[in-house]
């Protein structure tokens, strides 16, 4: 018979699953109460807490998670999440690093590191953790390839500045008018034919490397790119979402007129949160052409009265995407 806090924990996780995480975040204290080893409680209470958008809180549940077991990898992979997520760079590795003394044969995470290095331009220790790849397995593509890039960056480094910045975008629309593609278009560049529903937030990273001449730094910008979910039943979360953000891209399905209506409510709700800050509409889907029900200049028109850039942008084909996500990175480090 399963004990009480265990039935809690369990109760917790399905309470997540239907997105009552107030309610699920009650049950994990409650498990915790009676249990208060319970590593894997704190751990789920976390994610919970990160879901809605609380990074601190979801951070102090990982940390005592891995205080009660040194050894517990999926606390510390959370922890490294959260990092990411607040742009702390140094603490990343640092988890990674703690990973890597509990199974130093993990060949993800060494990939990881080895990426999360190259991103930091620091090309000597990149190579270190491509090498150890290679160890593990040497008939690593990825790996090789890496190592490669690295050590070409080794030859051509010059002594100057760099400025490193990491900004927050939120992707905001209707469901279903591709948000999630995109991201996997402009991050992965692949797509999927399969819908896929976007459950809470799904947060990725994309690193742009802007090169300026001398005197001006070239700049390494982080993008930390929030694709939320369209659903209306997490309005109630969405303030929490939108806090911190220094740009906003707003999509539509040109197969939908209603979603072009609807991108001037999204707006109005975002700047109430986030003020000004620089925004892109992008009208997706455009590489289904016959079935179109609007174009280029009334997704123009709209986004002129809400002071924004606008593309006409394709997931599948990758039109346009890779320039719009760019200029806005510009538009933000204007403003910055």
């Amino acid at each position: 018979m399963e004990e009480i806090h265990v039935k809690l924990y369990l109760k917790g996780k399905e309470l997540v699953k239907l997105k009552r995480y107030d309610e699920a975040i009650a049950c994990f204290n409650e498990a915790i109460e009676l249990n208060p080893g319970y590593k894997e409680a704190y751990n789920e209470r976390g994610n919970a807490f990160l879901i809605m958008g609380k990074a601190d809180d979801a951070l102090g549940s990982f940390n005592i998670a891995t205080e009660i077991d040194p050894k517990y990898v999926d606390g510390w992979r959370n922890k490294e999440a959260v990092y990411l997520l607040l742009g702390n760079y140094e603490e990343v590795i640092k988890c990674s690093d703690c990973i890597l003394k509990i199974n130093p044969y993990g060949e993800s995470v060494w990939i990881n590191r080895g990426c999360m290095m190259m991103n930091l331009q620091r090309f000597n220790e990149a190579v270190e953790c491509f090498d150890k790849v290679l160890e593990i397995n040497p008939g690593s593509r990825y790996a090789m390839g890496q190592k490669k890039s690295a050590l070409s960056h080794l030859v051509n480094t010059h002594a100057r500045e760099i400025r490193r910045l990491t900004k927050k975008i939120c992707l905001l629309g209707n469901p279903a008018v591709g948000k999630t593609s995109l991201i996997r278009r402009y991050v992965y560049d692949v797509f999927d034919d399969k819908y896929i529903t976007t459950i809470g937030t799904k947060i990725t990273k994309k690193v742009l490397s802007l090169k300026y001449r001398p005197p001006r730094p070239d700049i390494i910008l982080t993008l930390i790119i929030w694709d939320m979910a369209g659903q209306e039943e997490l309005e109630n979360l969405r303030s929490a979402y939108y806090q911190g953000s220094d740009g906003g891209i707003f999509v539509c399905d040109t197969t939908r007129k209603e979603t072009l209506y609807n991108l001037n409510s999204w707006v109005n709700t975002f700047f109430k949160i986030t003020e000004k800050v620089p925004i892109v509409f992008f009208g997706n889907k455009i590489d289904l052409s016959i079935q179109a029900s609007f174009g280029d200049e009334e997704l123009g028109y709209i986004a002129k009265v809400a002071g924004a850039q606008h593309y006409l942008t394709s997931a599948k084909t990758g039109r346009n995407v890779e320039e719009a996500f760019s200029v806005l990175g510009r538009m933000i480090l204007e403003q910055s």
